[in-house]
């Protein structure tokens, strides 16, 4: 179905060199709430719990457009935000004591655009609301209510690793192959400074989703050997769980290769595959409508210069879109 292109993955990796990441990048991925006056959740708790439940649900995420405080944002912006929001306004709402018992009317509530129901956008809300209310009822019994206990001994692999003990939440369980939400959750919590640095870096998973699979797919990283699954992708056509589960397979491993030609840190490179996939090769393109800036690029890295940065090693099959599934997955 779908083949690597190795010396494709190692050109694409070696152009995001010259990509600049802004040193206050990660903290407008994952900002810090303002909690105060909370009888149940802490400062740094509530930071923790905001990355904790956003990772849980961060799936599927395209409906998610909207104003929160005055700020246009989208996807996972929009959904960290709802949370931030929360724990602003209502923290103790976040605490496990409450999220276990989690109404699918509650879950609208907090994700939305003026917290009123008839404002979310949320989709597979009673599949979310079933994974939130696990993950607290399982961060309850196991870890005092506080994902900083997750950290453990800080490694990620081996016996009471982080990937194994994140397995006991359904939410992080479902994607054997990658475990990305595992991984987004590790990457808030390190570089939030909410956990030292992992004992074990070299053994974090790569994170496939949507915006990487499409990019990969136009990049020609991956490249389509059937026909007909060619023709469903450029289509916009629904796919088959397990197209798309092929498809992230090798998107994952066209990552691992960027990694080692880009000689960048994982979770650098990551935000920025992830910021330019969504940003410059969505359904506007760097390559067919220059801009120096798109979307919210300008909060990860600086503008750029009209031109792609891929332009002389990218294959340009901006027909091609990732499968369009239904998932929990990403």
């Amino acid at each position: 179905m779908f083949e690597l292109n190795k010396e494709r993955c190692h050109e694409i990796g070696e152009k995001f060199r010259s990509l600049d990441l802004k040193p206050d990048a990660f903290q407008n991925l994952f900002p810090v709430p303002r909690v105060r006056g909370s009888s149940l959740v802490e400062y740094t708790q509530g930071h923790a719990l905001v990355i904790f439940y956003t990772s849980a649900i961060c799936h599927q995420t395209k409906s998610l457009v909207g104003k929160i405080n005055g700020q246009h944002l989208k996807g996972w912006n929009y959904l960290y935000k709802a949370f931030k929001r929360c724990a602003e306004t209502d923290p103790d709402l976040l605490h496990p004591n409450f999220m276990e018992h989690l109404s699918t009317n509650m879950l609208r509530y907090i994700v939305s655009d003026k917290q009123k129901l008839n404002t979310s956008k949320l989709t597979q809300v009673e599949e979310r609301v079933e994974l939130l209310r696990d993950a607290a009822a399982r961060l309850k019994q196991y870890n005092h209510s506080d994902p900083r206990t997750l950290y453990g001994e800080g490694r990620l692999n081996g016996e009471k690793g982080i990937y194994q003990r994140m397995n006991e939440y359904k939410a992080f369980s479902m994607d054997p192959t990658f475990s990305k939400k595992t991984t987004v959750f590790v990457m808030g919590m390190v570089r939030s400074l909410l956990w030292l640095e992992l004992l074990d870096p070299g053994n974090l998973k790569p994170m496939p989703d949507y915006h990487k699979e499409r990019f990969a797919l136009r990049t020609g990283m991956v490249e389509v050997t059937d026909n007909a699954i060619l023709t469903k992708l450029k289509a916009r056509q629904h796919q088959e769980r397990n197209i798309d589960d092929a498809l992230r397979i090798e998107t994952g491993n066209a990552f691992l290769k960027m990694v080692d030609s880009s000689r960048r840190d994982f979770f650098d490179l990551e935000l920025l595959a992830w910021a330019f996939a969504r940003n410059y090769c969505a359904d506007s393109t760097q390559c067919e409508y220059p801009k120096d800036s798109k979307g919210d690029w300008d909060k990860y890295s600086e503008p750029l210069t009209r031109s792609c940065p891929f332009e002389n090693v990218c294959t340009r099959r901006t027909t091609l879109w990732e499968p369009t599934v239904d998932t929990l997955l990403h």
